[in-house]
């Protein structure tokens, strides 16, 4: 293993980054404006096309959009022509010839700003993506996509993507509270990371990010049917799972072999690490403790976690 300051895996981004317009744009198909709008109404037979690219083949640096619903709009005579007419016209007669352009790197936010900066009755046209690929992307995307991240962000934790406390103990909570003939019991396990701190000090913060962001990405890869995973705080994570028993001692075996998983799972999320080189062996000792509390349903959350926190003992290598 090389014993030199590792870097090839600490640089990586380990933090919920903000969607970008690549993220949601989508490939167009190109055709010179010369093409008849007849051939045109034939590419827009198919479900999947929303807009094609016309490229201006007396300008090369002219470029164009026309959509699906602009050309069916003008096939059925709404736009004051007519299907027999334009039949004989080229597609540069329905073309938007000053598309609104934006870069696959924008942010979604921002895309959809300059959008909504548009005339009113242009700002659901689609956007152009300058790429070595034509694409474009459509306001609808944007505003999914963002609303979407608007909700993760809101009850979610940047760093490992599961979450966070506030919305995990909510969610616990009314787990705990919801009546249910089928679940018995309730199971709260909490798994804590120690030596992070040791690796920020030796390796940096980016190190210490990662180690939690793995830990995280392995425990929510265990499969546990029904549960939730959350960070609590710090290097502490928390998840939570019904468990349909017959008796206690059903309930608790069930409980010590999900025990075990998850366990396994933080501790060899750490092994990853050491062999990646992110961290070195005996120099940065990482190591994970669990703990556990079972109780049936209509127990508080928090006294859960806290008798979880109390039974924290360390997993085995």
């Amino acid at each position: 293993m090389n014993s030199s300051r590792p870097a090839q895996h600490v640089d990586q981004p380990v933090a919920r980054r903000a969607p970008v317009v690549a993220d949601v744009a989508h490939p167009v198909e190109v055709v010179d404006s010369t093409l008849s709008c007849r051939a045109l109404e034939e590419i827009f037979r198919s479900d999947s096309v929303e807009c094609i690219g016309v490229r201006d083949v007396a300008d090369a640096h002219r470029v164009g959009l026309v959509t699906r619903d602009r050309c069916f709009a003008a096939m059925s005579g709404e736009l004051g022509y007519g299907r027999a007419l334009l039949y004989r016209k080229p597609v540069s007669e329905l073309t938007d010839w000053s598309p609104t352009f934006v870069d696959p790197w924008w942010s979604v936010s921002d895309a959809l700003r300059v959008a909504m900066a548009r005339p009113r009755r242009r700002r659901y046209d689609d956007l152009v993506v300058r790429s070595q690929v034509w694409g474009a992307v459509n306001v609808a995307s944007l505003i999914h996509s963002l609303s979407g991240e608007l909700v993760a962000r809101t009850d979610h934790d940047a760093l490992t993507g599961i979450r966070d406390r506030h919305a995990w103990l909510g969610a616990l909570d009314v787990h705990t509270r919801a009546a249910s003939e089928q679940d018995d019991f309730v199971a709260v396990f909490v798994a804590t990371v120690d030596g992070v701190a040791a690796v920020n000090g030796s390796h940096g913060f980016l190190a210490g990010d990662t180690v939690l962001a793995a830990v995280a990405r392995r425990l929510r890869e265990e499969f546990v049917p029904r549960s939730a995973v959350g960070r609590l705080g710090g290097t502490q994570f928390g998840v939570f799972a019904p468990v349909a028993a017959v008796s206690l001692d059903d309930a608790l075996e069930q409980v010590r072999g999900v025990a075990d998983r998850l366990g396994g799972a933080g501790q060899s999320a750490v092994r990853a690490l050491v062999h990646e080189g992110v961290l070195r062996p005996g120099e940065t000792p990482v190591s994970v403790r669990l703990g556990y509390a079972l109780a049936p349903h209509g127990a508080s959350g928090e006294a859960l976690v806290t008798r979880a926190v109390e039974r924290l003992e360390p997993v085995l290598s």
